[in-house]
């Protein structure tokens, strides 16, 4: 495999988890929605949505991690291949600087811990 072709590979799977982070995302703030509008009108949570809204919640948070261990995967890659200077290695229509990838680290842990601290709170409300 040569390392445009193992990039490739990495950059693959970094699309993949984002393109299941914004669904995931999305799906999130519609069930936690769902949970409000049910407080709001039953005073009671179905147990239905308790499960979806728990499973989705891991989900995210299980993605959350993927994304952040494929960024890690590229910056790694990168700088053992010297990939940043290299034009020949990274193809023209996926540059980036190191800089860019490590910010996108962040906000991704960041993420992570917003997701967890919600949910820390969101399951007094799933004892209803």
């Amino acid at each position: 495999m040569t390392k445009t072709e193992h990039f490739n590979l990495i950059w693959q799977t970094y699309e993949f988890t984002l393109a299941k982070l914004v669904n995931l995302e999305d799906d999130y703030q519609y069930l936690f929605a769902q949970i409000n509008h049910q407080l709001d009108e039953d005073k009671k949570i179905k147990a239905d949505l308790k499960v979806a809204f728990i499973e989705n919640a891991r989900d995210l948070a299980l993605i959350y991690n993927k994304q952040l261990k494929t960024i890690k995967e590229l910056v790694d890659f990168c700088d053992a291949n010297n990939a940043w200077r290299d034009n020949e290695i990274i193809p023209e229509e996926y540059q980036m600087s190191k800089g860019s990838l490590l910010e996108l680290a962040q906000t991704t842990q960041h993420l992570e811990e917003v997701l967890k601290d919600s949910m820390e709170s969101v399951e007094s409300l799933l004892d209803y």
